[in-house]
């Protein structure tokens, strides 16, 4: 199947893959060498650029600030950030239009934004600042969807190396 790119897509993969090859690729060996481990100062660049570029905002609707592409351009992006390790292609977060639909406003403008704005993290245990927890409940059969500080007494975080970060 051929699905003929608009410009804008083209745009945004070429924004994508130059940010992979500039910000990721080059460290991909060290962190494989150590255990997903690198400087902080490396991890606070790759995330910062790619925030700076909206990888961020690329499913957040626009009436929260968001770019709310199209999902052929999300793919594009994500197709050339998927090229390098998991480890360094989520060195930020991105919240999903789901998340809009899910969350009360409160839950919106306490971690739903400041992940799309850099300020929260919510991809790997130890760097995250929160948690979604869903779970099915028992009674009812319906879903529920929880939120949970990285802090909360009773909590504790377990990582893997592959994701720690100095």
């Amino acid at each position: 199947m051929h699905i003929e790119l608009s410009e804008s897509t083209i745009s945004w993969q070429k924004k994508a893959r130059d940010y992979a090859d500039e910000y990721l690729q080059p460290f991909e060996v060290e962190a494989e060498l150590n255990g997903g481990v690198l400087p902080s100062e490396i991890v606070s660049k790759q995330k910062t650029r790619a925030i700076k570029l909206g990888f961020s905002a690329i499913d957040v609707p626009r009436s929260h600030g968001g770019l709310e592409l199209p999902m052929v351009e999300q793919v594009a992006i994500w197709e050339q950030l998927g090229r390098v390790t998991n480890a360094l292609s989520w060195c930020f977060s991105e919240p999903q239009s789901w998340m809009f639909e899910a969350c009360s406003d409160e839950q919106i403008e306490t971690y739903v934004l400041p992940m799309m704005r850099g300020e929260k993290y919510v991809t790997s245990a130890n760097l995250a600042d929160f948690f979604w927890l869903q779970a099915q409940l028992p009674d009812e059969g319906d879903d529920a969807l929880f939120l949970v500080e990285r802090d909360t007494d009773g909590i504790e975080m377990i990582a893997s190396p592959l994701f720690n970060h100095t």
